[in-house]
């Protein structure tokens, strides 16, 4: 939409600017200023067009009186505007003043819930926060395990079943669906329990076996492939989404770094990242090991796991320390 009148189309613009900082009522206003402003240039061209006449035209015989009185009520008109004009404008200032005050308070509200001693933590210094180190080392080896079946496990159930590739490519995706479910109790466990060390240790234990029977059974029948293959994704995937969410989120705002909330990016940045290294890593080793035998592979991927759980072992005593006293406590 556009405005023929200048003031009227500068003030609607500073108005579209200032939508998302002002609320209804304040918006509301400088809509009315604008219009009063509109009203005033169209006050000012009937004024100006009122003087106009009356000094151009020649007074006649027999009007005089009613030209008078036309002269004067003009005058009248323009003092009244002039009158009007100034209260407006002072209106206008005082509504401006009042709105940019308050956006000033506002910005300072804004910068002031940053504290200027919150500086954001260096690598080393997210590396010092308790936990970081196990958990990325750990999230290393379960993405390893979690990417080697994500990239490989298509071409394994082709070659170990009488499927073809479509068939194989489509019944590898139950392990995403097992993977899905498992995330999900994961976290439910972790909530409730406190304890997402001991959740994902849990889980990485389970996993073990399983691949073992997988890699054994697997080829028995299909219903067996597809009952093994969701649990084994449950069991796998379970830990890994478990420490690339809520496990780098606790670790960021950790109680060590008192209240700083400038270290959970690269907290979360030094876990994942750790363990994309791992997803490069696994399927990579997954090629050259399955030329030697497909057993291999799940021989490399079960002992990816106890590396993973090794590394929690600290962890996991710790929280099982704390529920302890936890209990002790209560009872």
């Amino acid at each position: 939409m556009e405005f023929t009148t200048c003031g009227t189309s500068h003030l609607y613009r500073s108005c579209l600017v200032l939508f998302n900082q002002l609320d209804g009522l304040e918006l509301l206003q400088l809509l009315e200023i604008g219009l009063a402003e509109e009203k005033e240039v169209s006050s000012e061209r009937s004024v100006s067009q009122g003087y106009e006449r009356v000094s151009t035209e020649e007074p006649q015989d027999g009007f005089m009186s009613y030209e008078a009185d036309n002269t004067e009520s003009v005058i009248d008109e323009g003092n009244a505007y002039q009158s009007w004009k100034y209260g407006n404008h002072h209106q206008h200032n005082h509504s401006t003043q009042e709105l940019t005050r308050r956006l000033q308070r506002e910005d300072s509200q804004v910068t002031s819930c940053h504290s200027p001693s919150e500086k954001p933590i260096g690598f080393i210094g997210a590396l010092q926060i308790p936990g970081v180190v196990e958990y990325s080392l750990s999230l290393f080896f379960a993405k390893l395990v979690s990417y080697t079946f994500l990239y490989w496990l298509p071409l394994y159930i082709k070659s170990s079943t009488t499927l073809s590739p479509a068939e194989s490519a489509q019944l590898s995706t139950l392990f995403d669906v097992g993977g899905i479910a498992g995330a999900i109790v994961a976290g439910g466990i972790s909530d409730y329990s406190g304890m997402s060390a001991t959740t994902c240790a849990g889980m990485l234990s389970l996993a073990i076996p399983m691949m073992f029977v997988y890699e054994d059974c697997g080829t028995g029948g299909y219903v067996t492939n597809v009952v093994l293959l969701i649990v084994v994704g449950f069991l796998v995937n379970g830990p890994y989404a478990l420490i690339t969410t809520a496990v780098s989120a606790d670790l960021g705002t950790h109680h060590s770094l008192e209240d700083n909330a400038k270290a959970l990016a690269t907290v979360s940045a030094i876990i994942d990242g750790t363990g994309s290294i791992g997803a490069a890593v696994g399927p990579l080793l997954a090629g050259v090991v399955s030329i030697v035998g497909w057993q291999y592979v799940f021989y490399m991927l079960m002992t990816a796991n106890v590396l993973a759980l090794l590394f929690l072992t600290r962890l996991v005593k710790r929280e099982i320390h704390i529920s302890r006293l936890r209990w002790l406590l209560l009872f």
